[in-house]
């Protein structure tokens, strides 16, 4: 199971889809998951709408960043967060062939009508609203969350697995919930020894310790 720092590996709040944390994150060997949009005709990384004041690093600067990997088999998670992105994200990651990354949580237009036949690598989101993938045989893997609870068991995760699709599992504490069910799960069921599934968590260290044990 490979490990994704959401909104890279910070310390404090304010460290969130910052250089500091992406570097952090780069540095330890963690995959990076981050927000895009666009932002006065270029990709920011960024999760709200930036303000007038604001200078939100561009997602050319990260990707530079993300070049200089340790770990070349690490994720790059881009969150969509605004329409119309897909043919500006070919263009910059077009840079980049090597790069091992997937976009998800567009929305349902986008992702019919626009990632679909983009050539991008995509994940389809599935949570306790939408437990049906869209445009599953096209993607590459699932996006699996749960807002309101762990909802989901091993049988699910092993269905998706063995039809050949990747999935990242958003883990509990980014919806303020104990993380602990979920990744003893994980343990005892030995999905973690699958290389096609991704843990997305805050505590990155805590995940590769426990994991390691």
């Amino acid at each position: 199971m490979k490990i994704i720092a959401h909104r890279g590996n910070w310390f404090a709040a304010d460290e969130k889809n910052t250089e500091a944390a992406f570097v952090r994150s780069i540095e330890n060997g963690y995959g990076i998951e981050t927000d895009i949009r666009d932002y006065n005709g270029e990709l920011v990384v960024a999760h709200d709408v930036p303000g007038i004041t604001e200078h939100p690093m561009l997602f050319k600067r990260l990707l530079q960043r993300y070049d200089q990997q340790k770990d070349k088999n690490a994720i790059l998670a881009i969150n969509i967060k605004s329409d119309g992105l897909q043919d500006l994200l070919a263009d910059a990651l077009s840079k980049y062939p090597r790069l091992n990354y997937f976009v998800f949580d567009m929305s349902l237009p986008m992702l019919y009508f626009g990632y679909r036949n983009s050539g991008l690598s995509f994940f389809s989101t599935v949570n306790e609203f939408m437990k049906e993938p869209i445009c599953y045989e096209e993607c590459a893997g699932i996006w699996l969350d749960g807002y309101t609870s762990t909802w989901f068991d091993s049988s699910i995760i092993n269905k998706y697995l063995s039809d050949g699709k990747k999935v990242c599992i958003a883990s509990p504490e980014l919806h303020g919930r104990d993380h602990l069910p979920l990744w003893n799960r994980l343990m005892s069921s030995s999905l973690f020894r699958n290389n096609n599934l991704y843990l997305c968590t805050d505590i990155p260290e805590k995940a590769q310790a426990f994991f390691s044990r």
